[in-house]
């Protein structure tokens, strides 16, 4: 079938009409393109399809610099599903996000014209992420792979490099590989719920420090020593390897137990002057030079005075909290990750502050902690 794509979509999909009117979504697609399609997967209001061949491109299209990204032609189960936008110019990739969100406050809040300003952008769209977590899986003979799943399945895509990785972590990632090609383990199967390695978790600070985790299925780890022994000589950089244990079936990824194996119980990363304790399992902004922009608006946007308090929902570690706190009279924290309140609490206080805490028990699945500030003002 023959479509014209009229626009993007929330989830990242382009979307086009068919001649009786039904809503196509297209992967990889871009606004104003006539394409061929197939794979069509028909549903009951709309249906799902793949470029086979792009008739007349985009003026915003580019050639996507991974060799994992889509292809028109492809088929869907070969392609890695961790980015959506490759094929777009970055311009391109602001102005939709905008507009996307300008579509979303129009039909969700039927606000007809809301103020949104343009998207703020990054000088460094390629090697940005600190934290990646990678899944395994046994072949059909039995031998391990790891990769990021295709589009819509748990189908392991496997590769070498990846472009929006950090290149420290995708050493680690390859050291890691080699070392499991002399010491094999069974891949957990998430149908027979059998099987031992899940994923790896790899997390760098902008010091390239790292550290590491091994997801597993089961709580013994065998080779442990001779894991970090190995992976500590091979990566330097490695500064610390856990253990995660998750006997749970599902998508989700990190289980509660954990075993401390190598080096420090966490890493320190510096925003904004501001340093932060990270867990292995604590929540932190994947792209550090985003996240300071990202801080930096968040308080010119709430203006604190000494006189205020400050509610911040799913604190994290209390990033912007804490940046607030020598604004405002009280911050409260709302986290329920018990490691990122414990990173919270155990960070350096701001420069120039004298700051206390005052932590509430659990309540409601949810923890509180506040940070206050000493002032003359206040404590007048």
């Amino acid at each position: 079938m023959k479509l014209r794509l009229e626009r993007l979509c929330l989830g990242g999909d382009a979307i086009g009409r068919s001649k009786e009117g039904l809503a196509v979504f297209v992967p990889y697609g871009a606004p104003g393109e006539d394409v061929h399609v197939h794979h069509w997967q028909a549903k009951k209001n709309f249906a799902r399809a793949w470029i086979q061949n792009i008739t007349s491109p985009s003026k915003d299209r580019v050639d996507p610099p991974c060799p994992y990204f889509f292809t028109p032609g492809t088929a869907p189960h070969t392609v890695c599903g961790g980015c959506d936008w490759q094929h777009l110019a970055y311009s391109a990739q602001l102005k939709a996000k905008k507009e996307l969100l300008i579509e979303a406050f129009q039909k969700i809040s039927r606000i007809a014209h809301p103020p949104v300003d343009n998207t703020i952008g990054t000088d460094k769209p390629t090697r940005y992420r600190n934290k990646v977590q990678i899944p395994f899986a046994s072949s059909k003979e039995g031998q391990l792979k790891a990769g990021f799943f295709a589009p819509g399945t748990h189908q392991i895509v496997p590769f070498e490099d990846c472009l929006v990785q950090g290149e420290e972590s995708i050493k680690i990632f390859n050291a890691i590989q080699k070392w499991l090609r002399k010491n094999p383990v069974q891949a957990y199967h998430r149908d027979r719920h059998n099987g031992w390695l899940r994923h790896i978790l790899i997390r760098t600070n902008s010091r390239h420090d790292a550290l590491v985790a091994v997801i597993s299925n089961g709580k013994q780890f065998h080779q442990a020593v001779s894991f970090s022994k190995d992976l500590t000589q091979q990566c330097p950089a490695v500064k610390s390897i856990f253990h995660n244990i998750n006997t749970k079936p599902g998508n989700v990824i990190l289980g509660p137990e954990w075993r401390h194996l190598y080096g420090k119980h966490y890493l320190t990363e510096t925003v904004l002057g501001l340093r932060f304790r990270l867990s292995p399992g604590a929540f932190f902004q994947v792209h550090h030079a985003m996240a300071e922009k990202l801080y930096q608006t968040a308080v010119a946007f709430s203006e604190p005075n000494p006189k205020e308090t400050v509610l911040e929902l799913y604190a994290g570690v209390g990033a912007i909290g804490q940046l607030l706190a020598s604004k405002a009279r009280y911050v409260w924290c709302v986290e329920e990750n018990e490691q990122a309140v414990k990173d919270a609490i155990e960070s350096p206080p701001p420069h120039n502050n004298n700051k206390e805490f005052h932590y509430s028990p659990r309540f409601g699945g949810v923890l509180f902690w506040s940070y206050k500030i000493q002032r003359s003002l206040i404590n007048a």
